[in-house]
């Protein structure tokens, strides 16, 4: 009788040890509150309104990453602030940008686009997400459609913005020369 209880409670112990040594194995969960570098901006459509450098592409180029906040605002880091907005708020202290949903399905919205003087910093129509751990990072790819009516596919990277650090610009996968609009 003492063989079988020893046995029995050697059984229950290994069991509760394989429990739980399987839940450290759970998959990580991921939000997409926190900053996001964007890393690459491949366009597979590039739209030109008329007036010089007047396109989602030359926009884009000086995009350096998007912060989600817990709050649901959320802020268009613009390389070393070049349009005044890295706050994320306005002339009277409002939000720019607001977000919603979660890292599966996500929108990003600007009610004021006289805030960034008509031009649209955020990605509109966002399809094809797909999120993985690369080099240890999290990644984030997705399809969108733009402001001007371009479509790209965007890669961001989970880490703190390095707002000194542009874009990737690609076109159909090749290597495209940066608009420099503001360099000037």
């Amino acid at each position: 009788m003492k063989r079988g209880i020893i046995l029995f409670c050697s059984v229950v112990v290994a069991l509760l040890g394989y429990s739980c040594s399987s839940d450290d194995n759970s998959p990580e969960e991921i939000s997409l509150v926190g900053e996001w570098q964007l890393e690459k901006a491949d366009f597979s459509h590039i739209e030109d309104h008329g007036a010089p450098y007047y396109s989602d592409f030359c926009i884009i180029e000086y995009i350096s990453g998007y912060t989600f906040n817990a709050d649901g605002t959320a802020i268009v880091m613009v390389v070393n602030d070049m349009f005044g907005t890295n706050s994320g708020v306005n002339g009277k202290g409002e939000p720019i940008w607001y977000w919603t949903g979660d890292i599966n399905d996500f929108t990003i919205d600007q009610p004021n686009p006289g805030d960034t003087n008509g031009l649209g910093f955020t990605p509109n129509d966002i399809t094809n997400r797909k999120i993985s751990k690369v080099d240890g990072k999290w990644t984030l790819t997705f399809d969108t459609n733009l402001a001007l009516g371009s479509s790209a596919t965007f890669t961001l990277v989970k880490k703190d913005i390095d707002v000194t650090q542009r874009p990737e610009l690609l076109e159909n996968g090749a290597f495209k020369e940066p608009c420099k609009l503001l360099d000037r």
